[in-house]
């Protein structure tokens, strides 16, 4: 297999997050950002931009998320990004505030990874 076809491969597995290792890095990875960026810093995320300039122009009007465009109400997984970076830096009642579900996503996440993680030191063996 060339270079060429290892890159693309790599690149493949973690943008369909196909494998043990891809799931474990990009959602290390997303877990370090939302825990190093502050929370009032979040709306510098390139998504901001999207809903800011772009869907005006699908619905007419500024909205936080398509979901929220589409349905004109929000989705239960409104805040989560907020609430899990208030978690994250261990202000539980913003936490709360922003999204309850948080509290269910986190462990939820965390299994995900143990069981990915033990996967790859399986696989290791």
């Amino acid at each position: 297999m060339g270079s060429l076809d290892k890159t693309k491969t790599f690149f493949f597995e973690f943008i369909t997050l196909s494998s043990p290792r891809a799931i474990l890095s990009v959602i290390s990875f997303l877990f370090i950002l939302v825990v190093i960026i502050p929370v009032d810093k979040l709306f510098l995320f390139p998504i901001r931009g999207i809903n800011k300039y772009i869907y005006p122009f699908i619905f007419g009007r500024f909205f936080d998320c398509p979901t929220q465009g589409f349905l004109e109400n929000c989705c239960p997984s409104c805040g989560l990004t907020r609430a899990s970076s208030y978690l994250l830096h261990g202000n539980i009642k913003m936490a709360c505030y922003h999204n309850p579900l948080i509290f269910l996503i986190i462990p939820l996440i965390l299994v995900i990874l143990g069981i990915n993680l033990i996967k790859i030191l399986k696989k290791k063996n």
